[in-house]
């Protein structure tokens, strides 16, 4: 091994600095030296912070610059006066390394006399970022850092592919390319940001390259040093490069463009998928018509949310997802918020090839949306195990929400004579309702409104499983605010919340804020303060005080702010369910609601808050001004919101994984994994091209199957997918 000193600046963020400091002392070898050079820190000395064990390690060192160089200076200082004639890893304080991390980038460094910098793959490294490509992650859900290190070390084909520039979280610089270039520019990139950037720039036009190592994993934090100056740097820095070197910001735009990297990410994505597969007390597919975290057709809705919930909260399950897109199907594997996405063409391969009782345990459909509804409806019935949650009534309803062209409540009966169905199609598509959901184990609706209106349309014997929403975020008892009652000189304060197109009441809430007034009993104008949390999907009425959206979990912050009295849901149709009414709930706000579905249902059950008789502007403006004439009443109504019994969206995933897990008596085998791994084989490594890394790809996945005990059916993939021909050329290499 060449002599490497390992350089690691640090201002402040002792905490955070310890962390990588005891990382790199376990994962690096005795002959690799370690300088840690604390920046003048305002917080107190560094080597007086350390852990007394540290002091006594022959690799580590510590000195600390008398005056505040800032990071790109105390770099230098490493690089110039304390690291000989050593190659040097230039390391964040705010990282952790993984296994052979130093073995790895100095083997990349030296696989090409042109390789000038290495940069291993991380969480939060812009280009180099995985599993999100240019994002900042979170480690992905149920692996640990070197977990996660040793399968990107055992899937990689040491391809080490070129990087527009370096990233400073963590760059290997070959001693010669330092000689060559000279260090970094402290004058104009002063504290930092930027400066490796324009370190490779001018490496570049010395015939230097800087490449990806894509056999090393280490975890990146963030920016723990620069903290609130991050934007200033960033704005004052990048406009210097852009100066200096106008063709590298379109030369990294047209990195991101092509995504080069995306097929090293989708084989340590695959990998991980064999992994999580294998630990999981089932394997679920949900199938949906959108998302559930990317928009394939439109904006992430109520159904999507959900399916994200389950995927987070219902642990010991590993989910996949089955979405249509305009070109067939997108099959996707989850990891938390993160996903292996595969495209599937229409043709390559068919639903009934897909849902097979061997890939997935237990099928959960949300949504039929997209799909060949006789087609999904055989293939599931075929599969034989499947649950289904009735979001919407795109079950008995071609609309969807039960409202007709006119905007009125439709009882399932004017599909003809209103909406201009036929007969034929109405009876088709129910009747294709009445076979998929008879055949359910369980049939998860999330009120008993929803079932009642079900059953008066379908004659059809469903297993019914009542199993309500829980909200995102924590679920607690707002703290009561003060009960100002309106008068003529307070205004009554009224939101309304959610996305809301006319079919969700859009067109009421235009109508109804042009009121500037109520009448009490007495005859007293009370005046009427409107506000909006969400959007309306057409110009907003001048006297609508706009919110904007707010995160999930975050609604009771805003109206904290805006102090209502009270919040109206003026939806049209009957929902299903309406978690916008349990997060009001939370915030300690009664409600005014409509007399179709689950809302009314549950309001007029807990007595918290109002039924209209009909959602209209003129039945808002009589009960608002009831409400003002008995505000004994509303406060009554109001001490019973904090009584209503609500639950976290956790709590309902956990519910739904024993669910998946009573009806799944044995674990799905994780052929779908090597399916895909070795269609990537295919599709991404042509054997006559690379045969060395097809071979390799091979062993890998062969040494897991045995251990699943999964030989018999990679062999049996290998047969299907390869021609004889083809797999006596792998013979021969393995041997």
């Amino acid at each position: 091994m060449r002599p490497i000193s390992v350089i690691i600046p640090v201002y402040n963020a002792f905490a955070e600095t310890a962390g990588c400091l005891a990382s790199v002392l376990k994962h690096t070898s005795p002959a690799v030296r370690v300088l840690l050079i604390d920046d003048a820190s305002s917080e107190g000395d560094l080597r007086s912070s350390l852990q007394r064990d540290r002091h006594d390690d022959s690799r580590f060192f510590v000195v600390r610059n008398e005056s505040n160089l800032g990071f790109v200076g105390s770099c230098n200082r490493g690089m110039r006066d304390l690291s000989a004639d050593d190659d040097v890893i230039l390391l964040n304080s705010d990282t952790e390394v993984t296994p052979r991390w130093v073995e790895k980038l100095q083997q990349a460094a030296y696989s090409r006399p042109t390789v000038g910098t290495v940069t291993p793959l991380t969480n939060n490294g812009s280009i180099c970022s995985f599993p999100r490509f240019c994002c900042d992650n979170e480690l992905p859900k149920g692996f640990l850092l070197d977990e996660l290190a040793n399968i990107v070390e055992q899937v990689s084909l040491r391809e080490y592919p070129c990087l527009p520039t370096a990233v400073g979280h963590c760059m290997y610089i070959k001693r010669e390319v330092l000689k060559r270039v000279g260090l970094f520019d402290e004058k104009a990139f002063g504290k930092g940001y930027g400066e490796e950037n324009d370190f490779s720039c001018r490496a570049q036009r010395l015939g230097f390259i800087d490449v990806l190592d894509d056999a090393t994993f280490i975890l990146h934090k963030r920016n723990c040093s620069f903290k609130g100056e991050r934007a200033e740097l960033a704005r004052r820095n990048e406009e210097t490069l852009r100066q200096r070197y106008p063709r590298y910001y379109p030369a990294v735009a047209e990195f991101c463009r092509k995504k080069p990297l995306r097929i090293i990410h989708n084989r340590i994505l695959d990998a991980m998928t064999l992994c999580a597969t294998s630990q999981s007390k089932a394997t679920v597919l949900h199938i949906l018509h959108n998302g559930p975290y990317l928009e394939h057709w439109h904006s992430i809705g109520g159904t999507e949310l959900h399916v994200q919930d389950l995927i987070d909260g219902a642990h010991d399950i590993f989910h996949w997802t089955l979405v249509p897109s305009r070109t067939g199907f997108v099959l996707s594997a989850h990891f938390g918020a993160f996903e292996r996405e595969i495209e599937i063409p229409e043709g390559s391969l068919s639903l009934a090839q897909i849902i097979e009782r061997r890939f997935f345990d237990l099928v959960h459909v949300h949504h039929t949306r997209g799909f060949d509804r006789p087609v999904l409806t055989e293939v599931l019935k075929r599969h034989g195990r499947y649950v289904v949650s009735v979001h919407d009534y795109h079950w008995v309803c071609p609309r969807i929400f039960m409202v007709t062209p006119q905007l009125k409540h439709c009882t399932g009966k004017e599909c003809v004579s209103v909406c201009s169905y036929s007969d034929e199609r109405i009876s088709s598509e129910r009747n294709l309702s009445v076979s998929l959901l008879e055949g359910a184990a369980c049939v998860i609706g999330f009120s008993q409104s929803t079932k009642r209106y079900i059953e008066g349309l379908l004659s059809a014997k469903i297993n019914w499983r009542i199993l309500p929403h829980g909200i995102s975020g924590q679920v607690k008892r707002a703290a009561p605010l003060t009960i100002d009652a309106p008068s003529k000189e307070n205004a009554l304060r009224l939101v309304f919340v959610g996305h809301l197109p006319d079919h969700k009441g859009g067109r009421i809430v235009r109508e109804v804020v042009e009121r500037e007034y109520v009448l009490t009993n007495d005859g007293v104008r009370i005046p009427l303060d409107w506000h909006l949390v969400g959007q309306l999907y057409d110009t907003a009425p001048g006297n609508l005080h706009l919110h904007g959206t707010y995160p999930r979990g975050k609604l009771d912050t805003i109206l904290e702010e805006v102090r209502p009295h009270l919040a109206i849901l003026p939806s049209i149709c009957p929902e299903t369910y309406s978690v916008t009414l349990d997060e009001l709930w939370n915030s300690g706000l009664p409600v005014v609601c409509g007399p179709l579905g689950a809302p009314a249902e549950r309001v007029s059950d807990r007595g918290a808050g109002w039924v209209l008789g009909e959602m209209s502007a003129a039945a808002i403006e009589t009960q608002l001004a009831g409400i003002v004439s008995n505000w004994d009443d509303y406060v009554a109504r109001r001490q019973r919101v904090a009584q209503v019994t609500l639950r976290s969206a956790s709590s309902e995933a956990r519910e739904c994984a024993e669910l998946y897990q009573n009806l799944c008596s044995t674990t799905a085998v994780d052929s779908v994994l090597l399916l895909h791994l070795l269609r990537e084989c295919i599709d991404r490594v042509p054997f006559s091209t690379n045969a060395t890394s097809l071979s390799r790809i091979l062993g890998w996945a062969w040494g897991k199957a045995e251990s699943l005990g999964l030989r018999p059916v990679l062999k049996d993939f290998v047969h299907r997918l390869f021609s004889p021909s083809t797999i006596e050329k792998i013979k021969k290499l393995k041997r």
